[in-house]
């Protein structure tokens, strides 16, 4: 694992085309790259994945969830008196 990944390499780690990565760049929150020369970026990688883990996570809507087990047998009362 290198410590420093290109913008292709970036894409890859992100899952993101290359237009949401040039968006994301304009994020302040998201790291700045290191110039390595006049035509050559890298990101430091650790910085990339601790920015990944700083974002709010969004968690699955109640309706994701099935309302009733698919498996489980229906419960009937029967009144027997």
């Amino acid at each position: 694992m290198s410590l420093l990944v290109s913008r292709k390499e970036l894409e890859g780690l992100l899952c993101l085309s290359r237009s949401a990565v040039s968006r994301l760049t304009l994020d302040p929150t998201f790291p700045e790259p290191v110039e390595l020369g006049s035509r050559s970026v890298r990101w430091v990688r650790a910085e990339v994945e601790a920015w990944v883990l700083s974002r709010p996570r969004k968690s699955r809507p109640v309706s994701y969830l099935p309302k009733t087990p698919v498996d489980a047998p229906s419960i009937v009362l029967v009144d027997v008196a």
